[in-house]
C-alpha cells in the first residue's frame, strides 16, 4: 500500500490561520446584530439596554490594538478549501440553537 500524503500535511501547509465566519463587524455592529436578532426571536424585550457605540480610547486594554483589523480567511480557502459563512448567517443559525 502507498502512503500518500494529507493535504493536512504541517510541512506543505503549516502556519498561522485565522477561522472566523465571512464578512466584517465592528464589535458594536456585531452586539447590535445580536440584540436586534434576539428581539425578532423573542428572546429580549424592548427593555433591554441601548447598545452605543464608542471610540476604542473610551475603553482602555493593556494591548495596544490596530485602529482597523479584519481577520482573513484567505489562507484557510487557499490551502484547504474551506470557506465559513457570512457571520450574519452564523449567528441567526447559533440564536436558531439556543432556542430548542
Amino acid at each position: 500500500r502507498s502512503l500518500q500524503k494529507s493535504r493536512f500535511s504541517p510541512g506543505e501547509n503549516g502556519g498561522i490561520y485565522h477561522l472566523s465566519c465571512g464578512g466584517q463587524a465592528s464589535w458594536c455592529e456585531f452586539a447590535r446584530s445580536i440584540r436586534e436578532k434576539a428581539l425578532e426571536e423573542g428572546m429580549l424585550t424592548e427593555t433591554c439596554a441601548r447598545i452605543e457605540p464608542i471610540a476604542s480610547v473610551e475603553y482602555p486594554t493593556p494591548a495596544k490594538r490596530p485602529a482597523y483589523s479584519v481577520l482573513s480567511n484567505d489562507k484557510l480557502a487557499e490551502n484547504f478549501g474551506m470557506r465559513l459563512p457570512d457571520w450574519r448567517e452564523a449567528l441567526s443559525l447559533c440564536l436558531e440553537e439556543s432556542r430548542h
